[in-house]
C-alpha cells in the first residue's frame, strides 16, 4: 500500500523487529566453528535451506547442502524498533549516506535512511522541469527517451514511449497492405485499424480510389485538394485523441507511471540498506543487525552477525545430498 505524504499515515507503520535466541544458517560446507567474519541467520530452517539451495544452483555447485542450528542469543543486534538504538546510530551517521545495491549505488539523507531501516520507503516525484506545461498527447524527454503523456491526475503522470505510439499510428492509421499485420517484434501496433482509425482509413481509401493510387502507398496525398487534406488532418487528430484514451487501460502496451507527489510505503526487503551501513552500526556499538529480506516469494527477518566466530553451533542437519 502506498500513502501520499499529505494523507494520514496510519497504514504505514515502522516494522517491529523480533529478537530470536536460535538462528539457522545454510551452507555447502561442513565445519564445527564459524570463521570470524560476517554470517547471516534466519528464524527458521526453511528460509536458510531455500537460500543456500538457490545460491548453490546460481553458482552451479553440485554439493551437499547443510543447515546449521545456532545460538545467537549473546549478539548485540541493532534493532530499528528500539528508539535507543536509533539514537545511538543517529549520533554517528553523516547527513547523507551512500547506499550500495546489487547493480548501483545512491545516496540517502539521514532521515530517509532511518525510515528505510524502520521498514518505510519514500518515493519522490519526477522533477517538474521535465514535463511541466505539457498536456495529454505531448512529449518530453526523460530517462534516455521521449515519452508521450497519456494521462495526468493530481498524483500520477502516466506515459508511454513515443516510439510505441508512433508505430501504433503508423500501422493502425495506414491502408498500405504491407502494414496490415502485427509488427514483427510482437507488439500489436495494428490493432486499432478497424475501430479507432476506421474513419481515417475509410477516407484514405476513398482518396486512393479517387486519385488512382492502387496500392494505397500515400501518393494520393499529393493530389488531394486542400480541403480534403484538412479533413484528413482533422480525422487523424480525433483518432489520436481517442487512441490516447484507449491506451490508458489497454493491456497490450506498456505504460509507465511517475508520481507527482511523494508517497510512503512499507518495505518487504531492506537488507541491502543495512549492509551498506555496517561500519556505522558497528561504530554505534552493535555486533550485528536485524533486517528484512524477500526471497523466492517469501519474506522474513534475517540476522547478520559481523564477527561470527563467537556463535555456538547447536546442530547440523543435511538438507540435500
Amino acid at each position: 500500500m502506498r500513502i501520499l505524504i499529505n494523507e494520514q499515515l496510519n497504514s504505514v507503520k515502522p516494522v517491529q523487529y523480533p529478537y530470536t535466541k536460535v538462528g539457522y544458517h545454510g551452507s555447502t560446507a561442513v565445519f564445527d566453528k564459524f570463521r570470524n567474519n560476517i554470517a547471516f541467520f534466519s528464524r527458521g530452517p526453511e528460509f536458510a535451506a531455500a537460500y543456500i539451495e538457490d545460491k548453490a544452483m546460481y553458482s552451479q555447485q553440485d554439493a551437499d547442502l547443510y543447515v546449521y542450528k545456532c545460538d545467537i542469543s549473546n549478539v548485540r543486534f541493532f534493532n530499528a524498533s528500539d528508539e535507543s538504538h536509533i539514537k545511538k546510530l543517529m549520533a554517528v551517521l553523516p547527513e547523507n549516506v551512500t547506499i550500495y545495491t546489487l547493480y548501483a549505488k545512491g545516496s540517502l539523507s539521514r532521515t530517509d535512511l532511518i525510515e528505510e531501516l524502520q521498514g518505510i520507503r519514500t518515493s519522490y516525484p519526477i522533477e517538474e522541469r521535465y514535463w511541466k506545461g505539457k498536456g495529454v498527447g505531448e512529449s518530453f524527454y526523460y530517462d534516455g527517451s521521449s515519452k508521450v503523456i497519456i494521462e495526468i491526475t493530481d498524483d500520477i503522470l502516466k506515459v508511454m514511449e513515443a516510439t510505441d505510439i508512433e508505430w501504433i499510428i503508423e500501422y493502425s492509421g495506414s491502408i498500405d497492405k504491407n502494414k496490415d499485420a502485427t509488427f514483427t517484434i510482437g507488439r500489436r501496433y495494428g490493432k486499432f485499424k478497424n475501430d479507432v482509425f476506421k474513419n481515417v482509413n475509410d477516407f484514405q481509401a476513398h482518396m486512393a480510389e479517387k486519385y488512382n493510387d492502387k496500392y494505397g502507398k500515400g501518393h494520393y496525398f499529393y493530389d488531394m485538394e486542400e480541403e480534403e487534406k484538412k479533413h484528413l488532418k482533422l480525422l487523424r487528430k480525433n483518432a489520436i485523441a481517442e487512441l490516447l484514451r484507449r491506451l490508458k487501460t489497454d493491456s497490450d502496451f506498456r505504460k509507465m507511471e511517475y508520481v507527482l507527489k511523494p508517497f510512503k510505503m512499507n518495505s518487504t526487503s531492506n537488507y541491502q540498506i543495512f549492509e551498506s551501513i555496517i561500519e556505522y552500526i558497528s561504530k554505534a556499538g552493535f555486533e550485528g543487525h536485524i533486517s528484512m529480506e524477500a526471497y523466492n516469494g517469501e519474506q522474513d527477518f534475517t540476522y547478520a552477525v559481523y564477527r561470527a566466530g563467537k556463535i555456538k553451533i547447536l546442530d547440523r542437519a543435511l538438507y540435500r545430498s
